[in-house]
């Protein structure tokens, strides 16, 4: 041995003998620190107690040194040990304040460490732990980091550690081979938190817990793999805890459970983490006893429960998954109900999510996706589930399902994408191709359904090939085709029903042909179209034959049109109405039939012209002429939700454009040369529509398809391609991803291809810049069939990640894309006349900062708008042309305006949104004279809070206010920023006609994300973090924006009891949310005023929320008052509060 006093450098002491012979020897005095070296292999055991305050540090520089005594160390201050190795040897601690060991081996060899004081630290680095008989290392009381450490075939586990309240923290270290027979927690078990970080957990076994084990805390893994983990009798594959469970960016896979989950505890959250082939009695992959569970990012592939949830089992009330990307939960199996989820308590929130090939097949499995008890789906799709009982891909008691599609499920029950026990609804959603069997709903079966602006298709049961209602239905703006079953081919209901501008085609059935509604039923504007032989309409030349059902009831009024003419005589009974046209052209000619009131908006009805779309297609070379005329001089307007006509004129030196809601075309001048310009207008083309099947391939879409063609007003079409100047093609998109690029179809190769196109995204919008005109759409990268275009991004958000790969060989899929009928996109035809006008310029666009000299002479004052304590507001000019807000604040509060221009300038970062009041510039002296000013863009209607005193506002204006507004904080989230103060009063309108314009203002007192708000900055919308002095974050403009929502539906302040306002917000009490607002409104309300920040809501979240949610302002302008009032004397304001 050799014995150094490190510490006052004096000379090396060398002692021979035991380790026991050299600690006895350390002086008492004048040393900190003795370095025992262990220079040869050391059989002995000892008991080394403290001398002094003396630090032991015990190590070696020989590799052939190996410990094989045991050795106690007692009530030593501190212990190092470093590179040592230790065979059949037991080391321990007792009173030991400070272990340290590091790059040292432990084989048969475990660590026994307590104290009596949680204030003891342990650290374990780059060491191994392995082929223990007992715990390889136990800790009693105090903290425990391992670090980079391995511990490998322990048979009574690998740590244990009995902390509370200290914690368990885990990084970068693996776990192989442990395990624990008659316990719980293979690789380790700790009775308070434990934090795992970059952890790998290999085979690991226990009773309960195969790998992790938290008797009396939480759990964190970041960046942790687990893999073969198994529980032998109890719950929790891979992990078990009695608190809750963190997972981020981590993977589950081939645990086995006997129970419950591969994961078990209560309240989850879980981002960007896979679970793949897990296997349990419930819960497959994911077993959740609390009340919250929470998936963002998050696929659940090929797990499986024996009994209910093959993928999760839920227990409590909420369970959200809420993508930035895409979740993939497919190819989960449950032996009995809910193939992928399980949570027949819960309230399910599902955005950006696929649920493929999922099954509940025994003959009692309902949901062969999920069963739960209410579920919100928006853009989401469903393929392939099925169930043994009802309900393929869902089982619930309540739906809404928005811009989500619907397709290939079945139950041998009712139900084949859907059974609801009571209210379902869906909006801009396909159900398509999904079947029942022995009762009924070959797409939805419920006691109540609504449908509005939804595509309904190819479904099949025995009643109600595409619904079966049994107490009512209401369809608006629905499409019924191809539908079939033994009673009500479309529709089979036999209580109530309320049809209104939907359209039924080519539905069949053996005893109605098209559906079977109660004579009690409401008919308004429904249109059935030409069938074959086996469906509604029977015609022969001459002769014209309609198929119904309770056709005869006096309360049915009806109205025929065939050829554009309208029939007068007919004959009608309960089954059949028989009518003889005065002109018919043609055998196959078409025919429409209303039954009810006639909605001319949604009629085609000019020059015998009255048809429905495919055959407008068939015919359009025939009508170019004639529509043409007829557009130009005005005689027809054509106005439909599908097909949209106005009159053209194509000049060579100007640009023709066609937009849409869904997007447009951009024929920039030149595309004809000059000596192929004749005389003549021409019609430009434009469709969105849905996919024909010789598109169908392995390619992910995003976008309706997009056929451009142009022609000349002789019904001749015009080639275009290989235009010098690009053709520019734009889709909009419903939300932010800029990992696509654009496609066209190549006709030779009949394949989605790049070649000649290339990409631009910026701002929800794709813009396809090509020489030639044909088919195009938004396509993923990595899907073009080996072609490649990446997009050029301007102000692009956070790459949507894809989990289809692979999963789906020969499967198109659209997501979200939403128009009569999300998936399959019902054709836009647009006729233009393009007249080249000049747009004028209105509002300030943000403007660099002025020098104090180039401002004097840019801005001109032409009427004050608000005078107060602090500051004036008025409107003026900058530039002579930029209609603008000028704030003059008086000199003593010249700091306060300068914390606000530097809030907007540098805080808010120099890119310009459109989602808050833009910055114009600032200026402090004009001419010597002390002028303190801000310029801001001109909102016209001012504050939020002066507007609500006057008007009363309804869900509507909620929807339009708050997705203006949550973008707004999305943006300043972005930046890292909290506003701190969301309110009515810092909230400004623009009214201008129906549109409805919410910005952000008053950044004065925003802070960074960690920063602690100040106390004058309470108001009642402050959220419980801010009143009780805790560090902000935007999850905490997140609870400001949910009470300003509840402001907004309630028409009256929150917290009428001044005096225990505070109170009542630092213990989370939110105000009453009535159950009679708009379901998506109180959702967000609810999920954004969670007590816990990391439990509310995202501001993309909330975005994507209100993208799926398509209201439209009816609000009009009111009279002027106090525009930028809102922008006043908050320190006074401050005060009374």
């Amino acid at each position: 041995m050799v014995l150094r006093n490190n510490r006052i450098g004096s000379a090396t002491s060398e002692y021979s003998g035991s380790i026991s012979n050299a600690w006895s020897n350390a002086p008492n005095a004048g040393c900190t620190l003795f370095d025992l070296i262990v220079d040869s292999y050391t059989p002995e055991s000892t008991s080394l107690s403290a001398r002094g305050h003396l630090t032991l540090l015990l190590s070696t520089q020989y590799e052939t040194s190996i410990v094989t005594g045991s050795i106690d160390f007692n009530n030593i201050p501190q212990v190092e040990i470093f590179n040592l190795s230790f065979r059949r040897a037991r080391i321990s601690f007792s009173e030991v304040q400070n272990v340290t060991i590091s790059d040292s081996n432990f084989t048969t060899s475990p660590l026994y460490i307590s104290s009596s004081s949680s204030k003891t630290v342990v650290t374990i680095l780059r060491s191994i732990l392995e082929q223990n008989t007992v715990a390889a290392l136990s800790v009693t009381n105090g903290t425990l980091t391992v670090s980079n450490c391995t511990f490998s075939s322990n048979t009574q586990r690998a740590i244990y550690h009995n902390n509370a309240p200290t914690p368990l923290v885990v990084i970068n270290s693996t776990f192989d081979n442990n395990s624990l027979s008659g316990n719980d927690g293979g690789a380790i078990w700790a009775g308070y938190n434990i934090t795992i970080t970059d952890g790998h957990f290999l085979q690991n076994s226990a009773n309960q817990g195969g790998a992790i084990h938290s008797d009396g805390g939480s759990i964190s893994c970041t960046r942790c793999y687990f893999d073969s983990n198994t529980a032998t009798t109890g719950d929790g594959g891979s992990i078990w805890a009695s608190r809750n469970i963190r997972l981020e960016s981590s993977t589950v896979m081939r645990s086995i459970t006997k129970n419950a989950g591969g994961i078990y505890g209560q309240n989850i959250s879980i981002d960007n983490t896979t679970f793949y082939r897990n296997l349990a009695g419930d819960g497959g992959a994911i077993y959740c006893a609390g009340d919250v569970l929470q998936l963002n990012n998050t696929d659940i592939l090929y797990n499986n429960a024996t009994g209910l949830g093959g993928g999760i089992y839920m227990v409590g009330s909420t369970l959200m998954i809420y993508n930035e990307g895409l979740s993939n939960i497919s190819y989960n199996m449950a032996g009995q109900s809910g193939g992928a989820i399980y949570a027949p308590r819960a309230y399910v929130t599902i955005e950006w999510a696929v649920f493929i090939s999922n099954s509940a097949l025994s003959p009692a499995g309902n949901g062969g996706a999920m069963m739960a008890n209410t579920v919100l789906l928006d853009n989401t799709l469903l393929l392939g589930n099925s169930a043994g009982a009802s309900g393929g891909a869902l089982h619930v008691e309540s739906l809404i399902a928005d811009g989500t599609s619907f397709r290939n499920n079945t139950a041998a029950g009712a139900g084949g994408c859907v059974y609801g026990s009571g209210q379902v609804g869906f909006h801009h959603s396909n159900i398509i191709g999904c079947q029942s069997g022995s009762i009924g709903g070959g797409g939805v079966y419920a006691d109540s359904v609504s449908i509005a602006k939804c595509y309904v298709a190819y479904n099949d049961a025995l009643y109600g090939g595409g619904v079966c209602a049994i107490r009512e239905i209401t369809v608006a703006d629905a499409v019924f085709s191809y539908n079939n079953a033994l009673d009500g081919g479309g529709i089979y209901s036999p209580n109530s029903c309320s049809i209104v501008t939907s359209d039924f085609r080519n539905n069949t059935a053996i005893t109605y042909p098209s559906y079977d509604i109660s004579s009690s039923s409401r008919l308004y504007g429904v249109t059935i179209y030409p069938c074959d032989s086996g469906s509604t309409l029977y015609y022969t030349r001459g002769t014209i034959l309609i198929s119904g059902h309770h056709l005869n009831e006096i309360s049915v009024t009806m109205n025929l049109r065939f050829q554009g003419q309208k029939i007068t005589t007919y004959t009608r009974s309960d089954n059949a109405i028989t009518f003889r046209p005065s002109v018919l052209t043609a055998v196959d000619a078409p025919v429409s039939l209303m039954l009810g009131g006639v909605n001319v908006a949604r009629t085609i009805s000019f020059d015998a012209f009255d048809v429905q779309m495919q055959d407008f297609l068939n015919t359009l070379y025939t009508f170019v002429p004639s529509l043409t005329d007829y557009m130009l001089n005005g005689s027809v307007t054509f106005s439909s939700d599908r097909l949209n006509l106005s009159a053209v004129t194509l000049q060579q030196n100007v640009t023709a454009e066609i937009s849409t809601h869904l997007g447009g075309v951009t024929l920039p001048p030149g595309v004809i040369e000059p000596e192929s310009m004749t005389s003549g207008s021409y019609l430009l083309y434009y469709t969105t529509r849905e996919i024909p099947a010789e598109f169908e391939t392995n390619v992910t879409t995003f976008a309706p398809v997009a056929g451009i063609s142009l022609y000349h007003s002789n019904g001749s079409e015009i080639i275009v391609k290989k235009t010098e100047t690009p053709i520019i093609i734009q889709f909009n998109m419903d939300r932010d991803n800029n990992s696509l690029h654009c496609g066209f179809w190549d006709e030779s190769l009949l394949r989605w291809s790049t070649e000649g196109c290339n990409t631009t995204y910026s701002s929800l919008v794709y813009k396809c810049y090509c020489n030639h005109l044909t088919n195009f759409t938004i396509i993923s990268k990595g899907n073009d069939n080996g072609n490649r275009s990446t997009p050029i991004t301007g102000n692009g958000g956070n790459p949507m990640v894809s989990n289809l790969s692979g999963l789906n060989n020969g499967l198109g899929i659209i997501l979200g894309a939403a128009l009569g009928g999300c998936l399959t996109i019902v054709m836009v035809i647009v006729i233009i006349v393009l007249l080249y006008k000049r747009k004028m310029k209105r509002g300030a666009s943000h403007i660099s900062l002025d020098t104090v000299g180039e401002l004097a002479g840019k801005i001109q004052y032409k009427s004050k708008i608000y005078d107060g304590n602090c500051s004036t507001v008025w409107e003026g000019l900058y530039s002579d042309t930029n209609q603008v807000a000028i704030k003059v604040v008086k000199i003593e509060y010249r700091a306060r305006l300068m914390e606000e221009a530097i809030s907007l300038r540098s805080c808010i970062s120099t890119k310009s949104s459109p989602l808050k009041v833009e910055f114009v510039c600032q200026t402090l002296t004009v001419d010597g004279v002390a002028v303190s000013r801000v310029v801001m863009e001109w909102m016209n209607s001012g504050s939020l809070e002066a507007y609500m005193e006057r008007h009363k506002l309804n869900s509507e204006m909620a929807y339009n206010i708050g997705s203006h507004v949550i973008k707004g904080l999305s943006y300043l989230e972005d930046n890292n920023v909290v506003h701190n103060q969301i309110c009515p009063k810092k909230i400004l309108l623009s009214i201008e006609g129906n549109v409805i314009l919410a910005k952000i203002c008053g950044f004065s007192r925003c802070v960074h994300s960690g920063h602690i708000s100040p106390k004058e900055d309470r108001s009642a919308y402050s959220s419980p973090e801010a009143v009780q002095g805790q560090p902000v974050t935007p999850a905490s403009d997140m609870w400001s924006f949910g009470i300003l929502l509840w402001r907004i539906m309630s028409g009256t302040e929150p917290y009428q009891q001044q005096d225990k306002m505070y109170q009542q917000i630092g213990n989370g009490v939110v105000p009453q949310i009535e159950p009679r607002w708009n379901l998506t409104i109180r959702t967000i309300i609810e999920q954004c005023c969670r007590m816990t920040p990391k439990e509310r809501m995202t501001p993309r979240a909330i975005v994507r929320r209100f993208q799926m949610s398509e209201h439209n302002s009816t609000s009009n302008v009111h009279d002027e008052f106090d525009p930028y009032g809102m922008i006043d004397d908050d320190l006074d304001e401050r005060e009374v509060r």
